[in-house]
């Protein structure tokens, strides 16, 4: 048995959704719930699928904290592409590593600090679109 503590301020709502989904789908156990905490205990044998519905809560709370892509949902729908990408596996791994070797994730931080190549594909998708439109004329 796998645990993990998952800590967040700034996405309660998504973390609530996540837990409830992952419960439902029997990945993993929810110990305990809190507006900010939930508590996770899964088997070695399902890690995979606990990490693929980690990464994409964690590339959602991404997409939520940047101000443009918050507030359009075609943006979202674009960026959520990123999913099929070599970028994406790189990140699983690394998610995998960072799993493997601590029992806490806190949400903001990770997504804050870790993620930081994920921010640049962002941004640069973003440069790219308005570069498209002509937007600075």
């Amino acid at each position: 048995m796998k645990r993990l503590t998952l800590y967040t301020t700034g996405h309660r709502a998504q973390l609530a959704t996540f837990a409830k989904h992952v419960t439902q789908h029997s990945i993993a156990r929810t110990e305990f719930i809190t507006r900010c905490r939930v508590g996770l205990v899964w088997e070695p044998a399902i890690a995979n699928h606990l990490t693929k519905a980690l990464l994409n809560l964690l590339h959602d709370a991404a997409i939520n904290e940047n101000p443009i892509y918050k507030h359009s949902q075609k943006l979202k729908i674009i960026a959520q592409s990123l999913k099929n990408t070599p970028l994406y596996i790189n990140e699983a791994a690394r998610l995998k590593a960072y799993l493997h070797t601590n029992q806490v994730l806190h949400i903001d931080g990770y997504v804050t600090f870790r993620m930081a190549a994920y921010h640049e594909k962002l941004d640069m998708m973003l440069y790219h679109i308005m570069k498209k439109i002509n937007f600075g004329k």
